[in-house]
């Protein structure tokens, strides 16, 4: 996700910060020793260690918050 035009570079976000990913159970966030560091939900994550990322998790990448929302629900499969 590139936060450019929401200006992410001023607010302090590095150009490789955080990589978010699906996994079996969910997402999870890993930090990618960023300059100024990532935090979830108040907590600064450990660069390079996974961390679960549920819904409703909010996130501080250098002075830039966001709020985390997904649904894991599968799309139903239309009968023909």
């Amino acid at each position: 996700l590139d936060l450019t035009e929401l200006g992410g570079y001023q607010m302090g976000l590095s150009r490789r910060h955080a990589m978010v990913r699906r996994t079996k159970t969910g997402f999870e966030i890993i930090d990618l020793a960023s300059t100024n560091g990532s935090w979830l939900n108040d907590e600064r994550l450990v660069p390079n260690k996974p961390s679960p990322l549920p819904s409703g998790s909010q996130l501080r990448f250098g002075r830039m918050r966001l709020l985390v929302i997904h649904n894991l629900s599968s799309p139903k499969k239309q009968k023909e």
